[in-house]
């Protein structure tokens, strides 16, 4: 998702990786959804979950399953710029994830899905 968002802060947690991304409220993207008031696509967040997973292990991945997913608020960019994304991961045969997605420290988004690694 090139220019949607940047990368800010990467950081081990006790429970997981924390990341801080920055939205780019200007991306085309939001042209279409929607342009009286643009938020973020809820396939987009699972897009940069996704991404995070490949940054993580730092290797390529692909969404095998997406065994629960939760859209708790809509996430506005031109109001909410920077998210919080806590991925705890758990790597086995398969790549276990769960992601929550929080914005001014209240959960927004939340996620279980199983990935592998490999080409997309």
């Amino acid at each position: 998702m090139n220019n949607f968002y940047c990368l800010i802060h990467k950081e081990q947690i006790e429970s997981g990786i924390r990341f801080i991304i920055k939205l780019n409220p200007d991306h085309i993207i939001y042209k279409g959804h929607f342009p009286e008031i643009a938020i973020v696509p809820g396939a987009a967040l699972i897009d940069i979950v996704k991404e995070l997973v490949g940054i993580t292990l730092n290797k390529e991945v692909r969404t095998v399953e997406i065994t629960s997913v939760k859209f708790v608020k809509v996430i506005l960019p031109t109001e909410n710029e920077e998210l919080e994304i806590v991925l705890h991961v758990k790597e086995e045969s398969e790549i276990f994830v769960k992601t929550q997605i929080n914005v001014k420290g209240k959960a927004c988004f939340k996620l279980n899905a199983v990935y592998a690694g490999g080409l997309k």
